[in-house]
This record gives structure tokens, C-alpha cells and sequence, in this order.
């Protein structure tokens, strides 16, 4: 693992209250930030106000697997 090579890494975890598409941003984000010369404490002052803003919306063609796993009810499936 790369931690075994490099046990002085300086490593800050971050959550970023999503994932796929919405953690790619973040990382680009610090990323960016990172080779402007932004100060670490000032990326993950940005990178933890940015994550809250993160929203992901999903679309199905059925709801009978939502209904089956039950995440909603009977009814809104019928609805």
C-alpha cells in the first residue's frame, strides 16, 4: 500500500456525503486548489462547506424494486 511506502503522509480524511460523481468533484476541487498553492487548512475548510451542497437525484423506470426492497409502500408504488 502506498501508506506502508510513505508513513509521514499527511492525510486528511474528508466526507463528502456522496459518492460517484459527486466525490469526483471534490477531489477536482482540492485538486485544483492544491496546485493554485491554496494552504491545506483552506482546502478542507472548502472541500467541508462544499460537501453539504452535494445532492444526487436517481430515476427508475419501475418502482416495483423500490417497492419490493422496500423503500416505499404499497400505495406510492400504485401511484
Amino acid at each position: 500500500m502506498i501508506l506502508d511506502e510513505n508513513k509521514s503522509a499527511d492525510i486528511t480524511v474528508i466526507d463528502s456525503q456522496s459518492a460517484g460523481p459527486g466525490l469526483g468533484l471534490i477531489v477536482v476541487k482540492a485538486a485544483q486548489m492544491a496546485k493554485e498553492g491554496f494552504e491545506k487548512k483552506l482546502i478542507i475548510e472548502k472541500l467541508n462547506s462544499i460537501s453539504c451542497l452535494n445532492h444526487g437525484i436517481f430515476l427508475v423506470n419501475k418502482l416495483d424494486h423500490l417497492y419490493r426492497g422496500g423503500r416505499i409502500t404499497k400505495t406510492k408504488a400504485f401511484m
